[in-house]
């Protein structure tokens, strides 16, 4: 369905569009190398690569990587799309059919990654709910439904909701290298740092050179190293009024509030 036929994936390495991609803040995708994700997708196959609005997407048979530039943050979301002379088109007959509630759930994911690829991420989640709410299909490649509604859903600011379809991918899909990816970088940008490293090293038991997962792993495990033992934070009373303190620690160790 969404991602891959032949785990032929877009390598993290490569350039989109001439430009590299930084591995030291690209996160959320969908397809990443080496990833041993098996699922088996069952939509048309595509050929070309274009650039729409600033979003290159590359496609290969059954792949498409599309990217999102937030901040210094870039989300790569691998997703069914149609070929890019056709794109119009085509969403006009996913949109005809939603209204006239023919739509399959293949259809209202493509429709649903149409929009999150616009960036019109209200949109996107309706459409990723209904496919899910029809699904009908594989586990397999509903995990790539669920990984797409949690991009959509840390693209608005609703990061928990993010990181509850990150994890339900997961579940679905243990060996789901993009989805753990997104799981880590969501837990880091929630500053919850251990649960972004176990993601991460996750990532790194399935795919061992995973050069997205590899870095960040390694940040990580040296920023959780460098704060293990810091005490917690306590409130004391004063006569001057409230105040934190801190325990006194012979470890001189930067904090983080």
């Amino acid at each position: 369905m969404a991602h891959l036929l032949n785990t032929s994936f877009a390598s993290s390495s490569q350039t989109f569009g001439g430009t590299p991609i930084s591995h030291r803040h690209s996160s959320f995708l969908v397809a990443g190398a080496g990833s041993t994700s098996r699922l088996r997708p069952r939509t048309r196959a595509f050929q070309e690569s274009f650039n729409f609005n600033g979003v290159e997407v590359v496609k290969r048979p059954l792949l498409c990587a599309s990217t999102f530039s937030m901040g210094q943050t870039l989300w790569l979301i691998s997703v069914p799309f149609a070929q890019a002379s056709e794109s119009i088109k085509y969403n006009a007959v996913y949109e005809e059919q939603v209204r006239s509630g023919d739509a399959s759930a293949t259809e209202y994911f493509e429709l649903g990654a149409v929009m999150l690829r616009r960036k019109f991420y209200p949109a996107a989640t309706k459409y990723l709910l209904q496919a899910i709410d029809k699904w009908d299909g594989d586990d397999q490649d509903l995990a790539q439904v669920y990984n797409a509604l949690g991009v959509s859903y840390v693209m608005t600011g609703k990061l928990e909701k993010g990181i509850t379809q990150f994890e339900t991918a997961v579940k679905i899909q243990p060996g789901y290298v993009t989805a753990w990816n997104n799981l880590g970088d969501a837990y880091e940008k929630k500053k919850e740092f251990k649960s972004a490293l176990k993601a991460f090293e996750e990532v790194l038991l399935f795919d061992p050179n995973n050069k997205l997962a590899r870095p960040r792993r390694d940040a990580l495990k040296e920023q959780v190293d460098m704060y293990r033992g810091v005490p917690v934070k306590s409130k004391v009373k004063s006569k001057e009024g409230d105040f934190h303190a801190l325990s006194i620690n012979t470890k001189l160790v930067p904090l983080v509030f």
